[in-house]
């Protein structure tokens, strides 16, 4: 079942991770021979990577971009690599996953940003204090710039993802506003059929069902255009529910203008095309519909027109025949399916 365009990546779904890990471990080895270097001391900024590659994306990417660093790091040897995996590597990523599973409708605003970024530089920075001869002074001496650059590097990385995020919303607004009907939230009529077209497999069968609600001009003279939309809105929500549990069919569904809804069903030779249209309209028939604004209901009742695929370069034709069949129910007295 599916009611969405899924997004066409450009990178395969099974690729994406492993580039993902590898880029930001390519980042965090490349600022171990990159380090800053001040008064005499010289440090990286190794976990900001890695924290917000598991902030973003989770522990599996940033439990395994640890492991490749810290594995390097361990591998570069030094009196210090050991204590600069545990303490600079390994503590802030589990801090930030701790961040991450705490508040999971987390926002990189300024204040969880400073949070973070904050608790991994006392993880880094405090044990030197204790772990290492006049640790006291090299603490002091190395505090300002320490921290300033952490909590620099990490505002303006935070910036960054914040934006990218937000584009990444409005693009998909736009796609699903250009792919859907904005009323019913089901795809428009160019996107239906370009989804039929790519749904469409001659083994198996396959159908065009239009839909047309009965006497819906009466709703919308009687009770106004808003009940006659909130009751569109309500009948795609049920023909989504309905689709939802039948086994075995694909269904796209469509709102081809007005009243008219159009369907793709496509089903193993051992289906009947009748017990599925029987369903959607035995659903609508039962469910009551409410009015815009009020408590009042009123019973709907459709009628259908089916038409099966036998070519997919015949699909406008078998739209139209099934838009006669429609007619046909319409003019037969309205409620019932009639088939080509």
């Amino acid at each position: 079942m599916d009611y969405a365009v899924k997004e066409k990546r450009r990178v395969p779904v099974w690729l994406l991770p492993i580039i993902v890990v590898a880029l930001v471990s390519f980042t965090v080895i490349a600022i171990f021979y990159l380090p800053i270097r001040f008064d005499g001391f010289q440090f990286d900024l190794r976990f900001i990577p890695l924290v917000f590659l598991a902030i973003r994306w989770g522990w599996k990417y940033g439990l395994s971009a640890l492991l490749i660093t810290s594995l390097w790091r361990l591998w570069m040897g030094g009196i210090g690599s050991v204590p600069g995996v545990i303490f600079g590597m390994v503590f802030p990523v589990l801090l930030a996953l701790l961040f991450r599973k705490i508040g999971k409708h987390y926002q990189l605003n300024s204040f969880f940003v400073f949070s973070l970024i904050t608790l991994c530089w006392l993880f880094c920075d405090v044990p030197i204090i204790f772990i290492v001869p006049n640790g006291w002074e090299i603490f002091k001496d190395i505090f300002f710039i320490r921290y300033g650059s952490f909590i620099l590097t990490g505002y303006t990385l935070s910036f960054f993802i914040r934006q990218s995020i937000k584009e990444n919303e409005w693009r998909e607004q736009l796609q699903y506003y250009a792919e859907h009907d904005p009323l019913t939230g089901l795809y428009n009529l160019r996107t239906f059929m370009t989804n039929v077209k790519n749904h469409f497999s001659p083994a198996k069968q396959n159908y065009i069902v239009m839909a047309d609600i009965d006497h819906f001009k009466h709703i919308n003279d009687t009770y106004g255009h808003l009940s006659g939309d909130a009751i569109l809105t309500q009948l795609a929500d049920v023909f989504k529910n309905v689709a939802a549990q039948m086994t075995g069919v694909n269904i796209l569904i469509g709102r081809y203008g007005g009243e008219e809804f159009i369907f793709f069903i496509e089903m193993e030779e051992d289906k009947d095309i009748q017990s599925v249209v029987t369903a959607f309209q035995d659903k609508v028939r039962e469910t009551p519909f409410y009015l815009e604004d009020t408590k009042e209901k009123i019973n709907l009742t459709l009628s259908f027109g089916v038409c099966p695929i036998e070519n997919i370069n015949d699909l406008t034709h078998s739209t139209g025949k099934a838009d006669k069949c429609l007619y046909r129910s319409k003019n037969n007295g309205r409620n019932q399916i009639s088939y080509a």
